[in-house]
């Protein structure tokens, strides 16, 4: 069974306040006559189901065309932290009692963290309340998820960091030892209790700082 994490890319889709907005035109269409149908999009590096590189946060640091193909693929842990709202943050007592029950996390998996806030993602007005604010992950857990040697991590909200935090300390902590971090997913919950691979190839960005992704996740079913 493959799940489709990604949302779909539309016009006044939710955006990160101080990033570019994402724009799509039509540029050629057939009934006008045009010998094929074609668009012009207009994007950020960061507009929609995306991933950051160490590049983002980081002067001189890799960025998304530096990071190696490994990066972006590896098996899936998905933490149920639906019961964290927004402004507040996953904290390492979370993540204890997380692998009380499913184990512990292994080196080279990727962490997807479930708060259930891609419900909110719609464009223009609807997705107002995606964008105002957001639940995120402490400094404190992005750091243990380093010395957990973790490949990646992922959320379904906006940012890795609650709206509010200062300093962005789940950025700092993950980008500073090249670990990618994935932000706008969605349908996370269908993952809960399940083993499954995970996939999030960025474009080859000359110097980007990170790029949109189509993520999805392969597993079984009779894993759920």
């Amino acid at each position: 069974m493959i799940w489709d994490l990604s949302h779909k890319m539309e016009n006044d889709q939710p955006r990160f306040a101080t990033h570019t907005q994402y724009f799509r035109m039509m540029w050629s269409r057939l009934e006008e006559g045009g010998n094929s149908a074609h668009a012009q999009i207009i994007m950020g590096e960061h507009s929609g189901t995306h991933v950051d590189a160490p590049s983002h946060f980081f002067r001189g640091r890799k960025t998304i065309d530096q990071l190696p193909l490994e990066s972006f693929v590896g098996s899936g842990r998905c933490i149920d932290v639906r019961h964290v709202g927004p402004g507040e943050a996953v904290l390492e007592e979370d993540i204890t009692r997380f692998e009380s029950a499913s184990g512990s996390i292994c080196a080279g998996e990727i962490v997807l963290f479930c708060f259930g806030f891609d419900a909110l993602w719609g464009p223009g007005s609807l997705g107002k309340g995606y964008s105002s604010a957001w639940p995120g992950v402490s400094g404190e857990v992005a750091r243990l998820l380093v010395q957990r040697s973790v490949r990646a991590v992922g959320t379904d909200a906006i940012s890795i960091d609650a709206s509010g935090s200062l300093n962005s300390p789940a950025h700092h902590a993950l980008l500073a030892e090249d670990v990618p971090i994935y932000e706008n997913l969605t349908g996370l919950s269908r993952l809960l209790g399940r083993s499954f691979k995970f996939c999030g190839v960025p474009l080859l960005i000359g110097e980007g700082t990170g790029s949109p992704v189509r993520a999805w996740a392969e597993g079984d079913l009779k894993n759920s």
